[in-house]
């Protein structure tokens, strides 16, 4: 199970990218930023549940990471 919230986080993360080179639009800049937190928290318990504490700490950077640099392109 926690391979494929592991796969869905990277496609989410992709697709995040393409939405905003491609569409950039106002309504699904929204949805992808939440799916990726949804996505970033998902993992994030998975892997603090499995002591897996750097994997953790990964998924938190990167989810801070795609969401703010998200934000700061946009605005």
């Amino acid at each position: 199970m926690k391979k494929i919230w592991n796969t869905l986080f990277i496609i989410a993360a992709i697709l995040t990218m393409f939405e905003y080179y491609y569409i950039c639009g106002m309504f699904t800049s929204l949805i992808m930023l939440i799916i990726i937190a949804i996505l970033g928290i998902i993992n994030m318990i998975y892997a603090a549940k499995g002591k897996l504490l750097n994997e953790a700490l990964l998924y938190l950077l990167c989810t801070v990471a795609l969401c703010l640099g998200y934000f700061k392109l946009m605005f």
